[in-house]
């Protein structure tokens, strides 16, 4: 997993290092990116704008589970992708609902050890 961060621009960048073939904004969230795989679903990466607000680890973070969760979740299966540590979060498009998925949110496991480096820094 490859992690930066930018404090000066607040710009948090993750990923694995996998080709990604798209990029979505949140459908609640457009300071929030993600990069999916050629399969369309799987996350890959994703970039956070203002991301200090999820780096205090207060917001979004689940200390027990140690999993960091930016917009929202779904619990039917069929909306949920994961990718090693990166799970991503669907809905059907609001436009083009049997065509289309849009990403409502993403989570990442193993938060903590992910983001060791730049919570050491800060």
């Amino acid at each position: 997993m490859r992690v930066h961060y930018d404090e000066e621009a607040d710009v948090l960048v993750i990923g694995t290092g996998e080709h990604y073939v798209d990029t979505f904004t949140l459908r609640n969230d457009d300071h929030v990116a993600i990069d999916v795989s050629s399969n369309g679903q799987d996350v890959v990466g994703f970039l956070v704008m203002g991301a200090s607000r999820f780096l205090s680890l207060k917001r979004g973070y689940d200390p027990k589970r140690d999993v960091l969760t930016i917009g929202e979740t779904t619990d039917a299966p069929a909306m949920v992708s994961k990718n090693g540590d990166f799970v991503g979060y669907w809905r059907p498009d609001e436009y083009h609902p049997d065509e289309f998925l849009e990403p409502i949110g993403v989570a990442v496991h193993q938060a903590s050890k992910h983001l060791a480096p730049i919570l050491a820094a800060r």
